[in-house]
């Protein structure tokens, strides 16, 4: 670690603690002899909640099935309305010494956590309920009607709360040099709305809360809460094991076409950062990753003489490797893989004139993403070794898309490949010049 991320790792950990110490005096001393009961029931009922919401984030990605969304700001939210800023903090202490998270088959907890990452990870969410509490809510909570007064500072609250966590941590990503500002920016602009999402869970919280007796009420809802956890988890789980089967598919395919080892993933990256730069959703950009990935699959269906032929293929052995989209389509249909991706698999050599194969349509009867995994494969396939030839150089395979620009490959998306190989290169060119001065 660098002697700056050592610095400011220290002072926030100073800042916090310091802040969770003045937090803990002002909490007991606003304290009701009168009343401790109560008092006591309900934040036993908010230090449980905000465990269960530490001990289980939600997966959001089955590619990332060992990173959750912490929704602790439930029950911090939930905290800092009925009861004020400070004892929120209060609260996130107590709870964060009982939290026990599953992260990749290991259980981390604070017993098996350094001292020196409990404190700054502590300190971190002191500032976080400390700055919007103090800003937005007060030392004692929302004063008058809860609904809906509190909805406007509640999303304002949760949106700054989770900014500045985030920020401090990925501040110190940068500086230790494990992460770009970039990255940085983009993780963060995309689980923010996931955890705006959480925000109304909350308030309900908090208006059970200032029920008579509603505490007791807010600890049945977990019930409810954890079983749709439950089921979501159970969903993530069968998405994994559908990744897991697509690249079983991809590594047989491999397995026996060696010269094309890599290509199904190159293809399914490039496919990715063209649909990325045209600016699709992002469950249209999986589905093209995941034809992508598969676009080939049907070789495993073609004898391996012909696949793995030194030489050009005789116009027989065209014939017979033209039949791999309909293979592929017949093998992935079994797996129950939906249309739209069997239909990028089937018509991915169909030309954008007409006169491709396995059925000769044109762009009238093609998906447009079909054609982006036309581009992408004719692009690796050009950069790529074959036994009959040598790699191309990236220029020359460019020049030869935009060539075939609205007769094989459609012109928008030879448009974004090109857009995308310039911002590649240009970054590499500014690096030559900087050198060369």
């Amino acid at each position: 670690m660098t002697k700056g991320a050592k610095a400011y790792l220290s002072v926030i950990t100073i800042c916090g603690l310091a802040l969770l110490g003045y937090a803990g005096y002002r909490y007991f001393l606003s304290l009701d002899i009168a009343n401790i009961g109560l008092e006591i029931q309900q934040m036993v009922c908010l230090i449980v909640l905000c465990v269960c919401c530490g001990s289980l984030p939600i997966v959001i990605s089955a590619k990332q099935q060992g990173q959750g969304l912490d929704i602790t700001i439930i029950s911090i939210l939930a905290a800092v309305i009925v009861k004020g800023t400070y004892a929120a903090m209060v609260v996130y202490f107590i709870s964060s010494l009982f939290v026990v998270r599953k992260v990749r088959n290991k259980h981390n907890h604070i017993l098996n956590t350094p001292i020196y990452k409990t404190a700054f990870n502590t300190a971190n969410q002191m500032i976080a309920i400390f700055v919007p509490g103090a800003l937005l809510i007060g030392d004692n909570g929302f004063v008058g009607e809860l609904l809906p007064n509190v909805i406007l500072p509640s999303a304002l609250y949760t949106a700054i709360a989770f900014l500045l966590s985030s920020s401090v941590i990925m501040i110190l990503f940068i500086l230790t040099k494990k992460m770009k500002i970039s990255d940085a920016s983009n993780t963060i602009r995309g689980i923010l709305p996931n955890v705006l999402f959480t925000m109304p869970l909350g308030v309900l919280m908090a208006w059970l809360f200032n029920m008579e007796g509603g505490h007791w009420i807010a600890m049945i809802m977990l019930f409810p809460l954890l079983l749709a956890r439950y089921a979501w988890s159970l969903y993530i789980e069968s998405q994994v094991q559908h990744m897991r089967l697509i690249e079983a598919f991809v590594s047989s395919m491999e397995a026996k076409d060696h010269y094309t080892e890599g290509h199904s993933r190159r293809v399914g990256a490039l496919a990715v950062q063209i649909a990325r730069q045209l600016r699709f959703s992002n469950a249209k950009i999986k589905q093209i990753e995941i034809a992508a990935l598969l676009h080939d699959i049907g070789k495993i269906g073609i004898e391996e003489t012909i696949l793995q032929k030194p030489n050009r293929l005789n116009l027989e052995e065209q014939k017979r490797i033209q039949q791999h989209p309909l293979i592929g389509v017949e093998t992935v249909q079994r797996v129950g893989i939906s249309e739209e991706i069997t239909e990028m698999i089937r018509h991915h050599h169909e030309r954008y004139e007409g006169g491709g194969y396995p059925d000769g349509y044109d762009y009238t009867k093609v998906s447009f993403e079909a054609y982006i995994l036309g581009v992408a494969d004719a692009f690796d396939a050009m950069t790529s070794d074959r036994p009959y030839r040598t790699a191309m150089s990236t220029h020359v395979a460019m020049t030869i898309l935009e060539k075939e620009s609205g007769k094989q490959f459609h012109p928008e998306v030879v448009r974004a490949m090109k857009d995308y190989i310039y911002a590649q290169e240009t970054p590499r060119v500014h690096q030559s010049q900087e050198t060369t001065a």
